[in-house]
């Protein structure tokens, strides 16, 4: 088959948002999308049509990272969605057809009072063709 004819865009991860460890009353943290893959920020490889180019769609509204029960105290918000290429009709499937997509976001300050734990989350980058 021609591989210029694959017929929508694929995209996996590779890596995970990090926000670290933190401790009760830590302020919030800014993870950037950075150019490059580094421990913090989340990747994503895009794969399609060569020389195409593609919309990058970002979380809209907060998630949250959740541990125990999920109760108020077992939650952290996490939002300011950003990405590398930047969020919108930005990608670029050059010669390879595959162009790495890097993601930060805003983690909330932790409460004095939060609950300590492992806390885990997830999050969706569609991408499409525009």
């Amino acid at each position: 088959p021609d591989p210029d004819r694959t017929p929508g865009l694929q995209i996996r991860a590779l890596s995970d948002l990090q926000f670290g460890i933190a401790v009760q009353g830590d302020a919030l943290k800014t993870v950037p999308p950075g150019t490059a893959e580094d421990p913090a920020n989340a990747s994503f490889r895009v794969r399609g049509r060569r020389f195409t180019n593609y919309a990058i769609v970002l979380p809209t509204a907060p998630i949250f990272l959740v541990t125990g029960a999920q109760g108020p105290l077992e939650r952290i918000r996490v939002d300011q969605w950003i990405s590398f290429p930047s969020e919108g009709a930005n990608g670029y499937l050059g010669a390879n057809r595959e162009q790495l997509v890097l993601v930060g976001a805003t983690r909330d300050t932790i409460l004095s009072n939060q609950v300590v734990g492992a806390y885990t989350g997830t999050f969706v980058v569609p991408v499409v063709y525009p």
